[in-house]
C-alpha cells in the first residue's frame, strides 16, 4: 500500500536543492531528486513530478564522473518523462526548456570520443531546438529563446563541419538565420555586448560561405559582411577599443575590395571610394599601403 508522501521532507529536499546549484553538486542533486521522485507521484502532483524529472535530467547531463554515455542516456529518459506533462500550450516555458536541454544532451553525445553517428545525433538535437522554439517567442522568456537559438546555431555549425557541398551550405545558411533572429532580439533588449558577439559569429559564417557560392550570391554575402562591419564599428569606441576598430576597418576594407572586383562601372568606383575611407580608419602602416593601392585603382577607373 502506498504511503502519503511526506510534505515536510519534500520541502526539505527543495531547500537542499537550492543550496546545491553548481555543476560540482550534480551527484548530490541526483540523489535528492531521485528521492523526491520516490515521494511524489505523477498523478498526485504532475507539475512537481515533471519539474523533478527535468531537473534530474539536467543533473545527469552535468555529472562528469563514471560513464558519460550512460548518464546522458538516462538524462534523455527523464526529459521524455517530463515532456509527458510539459505540453507546449499549457506549459510553454518548461516545454521549451526541457526540449532545449534534451537537444543539448544529444549534442554532448555527438561530441563524445568514438561516437559512431555524430551527424544523426546533431540533426536530432537541431530538431529538439526547433521543437522548443515552436512554443512561440511570445510564450518563452527572452533568455530561454536566445539560449535555444544560440544552441541551435552551434549545432548547425558542428553539423556543417561533417557535411559537404550543398548540405554544408544549407547548414551554414540556417546558422545565419539563427544569428539574424538573435540580433533582432538583442537589438530589442538593447544588449550591445551580446549583439557584438553574435555579429562576430555571423561574420565568421559569412566568410565560410563566400568561397562556395555563385557570383551573384557572393555579392550579396559581401554586402552583408560590410553591413556587419559597419554595425561593429558603430558599437566600438576608437579610444576604448582602438585595436578592435583597426582590425574591423581593415577587414571591412578587404571585403570592399573583394566586392569591387565583382562589380563594374560607377558602382565599382563607389565601392573603391568606400574602400579608401575604410582603410583610412585603420591608421596603421600596412593599411595605408592598401589605402594607396585602392586610391590608385580609383584614379584609373575615373579617367
Amino acid at each position: 500500500m502506498n504511503t502519503t508522501p511526506s510534505s515536510s521532507r519534500i520541502q526539505e529536499i527543495i531547500s537542499l536543492l537550492q543550496r546545491y546549484t553548481g555543476p560540482e553538486d550534480s551527484a548530490q542533486r541526483i540523489v535528492l531528486l531521485e528521492e523526491m521522485l520516490r515521494l511524489v507521484e505523477r498523478d498526485a502532483d504532475p507539475v512537481m513530478w515533471a519539474k523533478a524529472q527535468t531537473n534530474l535530467g539536467n543533473a545527469l547531463s552535468k555529472f562528469a564522473e563514471g560513464n558519460r554515455l550512460v548518464h546522458l542516456t538516462e538524462a534523455l529518459v527523464h526529459y521524455d518523462l517530463a515532456l509527458s506533462v510539459w505540453h507546449p500550450t499549457s506549459f510553454p516555458e518548461w516545454f521549451a526548456i526541457t526540449q532545449r536541454n534534451r537537444g543539448a544532451v544529444l549534442f554532448q553525445m555527438a561530441k563524445l570520443p568514438n561516437c559512431s553517428k555524430p551527424k544523426e545525433l546533431l540533426r536530432e538535437a537541431i530538431v529538439c531546438y526547433d521543437t522548443a522554439l515552436q512554443a512561440g517567442q511570445d510564450n518563452i522568456s527572452p533568455t530561454n529563446w536566445v539560449k535555444t537559438e544560440d544552441y541551435k546555431s552551434t549545432a548547425l555549425l558542428d553539423l556543417a563541419d561533417l557535411l559537404t557541398n550543398r548540405e554544408r551550405m544549407q547548414a551554414l545558411r540556417e546558422a545565419l538565420a539563427c544569428y539574424d533572429v538573435l540580433l533582432a532580439v538583442y537589438d530589442r533588449l538593447a544588449d550591445e555586448a551580446e549583439g557584438k558577439k553574435t555579429l562576430r559569429k555571423k561574420v565568421r559564417v559569412l566568410h565560410l560561405l563566400i568561397g562556395q557560392i555563385e557570383r551573384t550570391e557572393r555579392i550579396a554575402i559581401l554586402r552583408d559582411l560590410v553591413t556587419c562591419y559597419d554595425s561593429l564599428l558603430r558599437t566600438s569606441s576608437p579610444d576604448r577599443d582602438r585595436m578592435d576598430c583597426v582590425v574591423t576597418h581593415n577587414d571591412k576594407g578587404a571585403t570592399l575590395r573583394q566586392l569591387a572586383n565583382l562589380l563594374e562601372g560607377s558602382e565599382k568606383i563607389e565601392i573603391l571610394r568606400d574602400t579608401t575611407v575604410a582603410l583610412g580608419g585603420t591608421k596603421v602602416e600596412p593599411s595605408r599601403s592598401q589605402k594607396r593601392q585602392a586610391g590608385e585603382r580609383l584614379d584609373q577607373l575615373s579617367l
